[in-house]
């Protein structure tokens, strides 16, 4: 994990993470906004352990302005609480079609209720099996949620 509630951002490490997030990512980081107050609320939401629309609208300010960035963040920070969202599951899951619908907190917001009402249901122990049928190493419930609806299942 890159920091935790326990051990939050500063500077240094949250630009550290945030680089490494867009290492992977089809996009490269353009930073803006007032990085202070992106750092300070998302060691917030990483303190609070669930998203809210204000701390989620400062946080994703500086990452590109992007709550799919910021939710990768969270995730490899707090990855059996936060989930990763992005345009396949907006769509897959949500119908959620263009960027602008789904680069909102609301939608990231439902979807973690989601997720989170999904691994404290019965439907979680086959969303297990069908995690380790298909990935070669153990995973938290969120990713095996995740990678669930990632890969066209649908939750109800």
């Amino acid at each position: 994990t890159f920091c935790s509630s326990r051990h939050p951002f500063n500077e240094e490490s949250f630009l550290q993470a945030t680089l490494m997030v867009y290492g992977w990512m089809p996009t490269s980081l353009k930073l803006k906004g007032n990085l202070e107050k992106s750092i300070s609320a998302t060691n917030s939401l990483l303190k609070l352990k669930k998203p809210e629309t204000h701390l989620l609208t400062v946080a994703h300010e500086s990452i590109n302005n992007s709550i799919v960035g910021l939710s990768k963040l969270l995730h490899f920070s707090e990855p059996t609480i936060f989930p990763i969202w992005d345009s396949k599951i907006a769509e897959l899951q949500f119908n959620i079609k263009y960027q602008y619908a789904y680069n909102k907190p609301q939608p990231y917001i439902e979807y973690f209720k989601l997720v989170h009402k999904t691994i404290n249901s019965s439907a979680i122990n086959e969303i297990r099996k069908f995690a380790h049928r298909n990935i070669p190493y153990q995973v938290t419930d969120v990713r095996a949620v995740e990678y669930f609806i990632f890969n066209g299942r649908i939750i109800a």
